[in-house]
This record gives structure tokens, sequence and C-alpha cells, in this order.
């Protein structure tokens, strides 16, 4: 349901780890950027409420992509931002929409 805001899980094996270890990443956006005064006040109250945090790269060189402003990332993966958004919204997924009203 998340989109780019989506964790992919996979089962990997590691050393040092007899069975497999499940991992999950997200593979989508990085973070979420607010541009826009209301976006900021929704993504303040998730941080309020613990749903998102500012989010810090941890990279081994300059970052390079331009910055846009403090990003945030959803906890404990992205896709629990959309579910926040979501609250008690029914989703159906696996249907195709034929049109919006």
């Amino acid at each position: 349901v998340g989109g780019r805001l989506a964790t992919r899980r996979a089962s990997v094996a590691l050393p040092g780890h007899a069975d497999p270890v499940e991992v999950g990443f997200d593979h989508g956006a990085p973070q979420i950027v607010a541009r826009s005064p209301r976006l900021r006040a929704v993504l303040a109250r998730a941080q309020a409420q613990g749903v998102v945090a500012p989010w810090a790269p941890r990279v081994h060189a300059p970052w390079p992509g331009p910055t846009h402003g403090p990003g945030h990332v959803a906890l404990p993966g992205m896709p629990a931002f959309v579910r926040h958004l979501l609250g008690d919204t029914p989703v159906r997924t696996g249907a195709a929409v034929q049109r919006l009203q």
C-alpha cells in the first residue's frame, strides 16, 4: 500500500548464522521531505506520535544528491507513515480501479 514508501523483506544467509535471517529495507524513497507548511504540520504531528523521526543519512562519503531541507523516516519502516495517514480508512488491494467519484 505504501508505493514509494515501501519496505522489502527477504531471508538472507549471513556468516555466523546457521539459519537464514529475516531482513527488511526501505527500497523506495529514502526520506520524507516536507516543503509545504501543510505537510510540515502533518509530519510534526506524526513525529509527536512516534510515527516518524528525523532522518540522518549514514554514508561514508558526501551525500551525492541535493539537499531539500530536513527529512524524516517512518518507524519502524516507511509504510508506517502511510498506515498513519490512512487511519481507519478501509483499503482494498488487488482490485482494478474503474472510476473515481
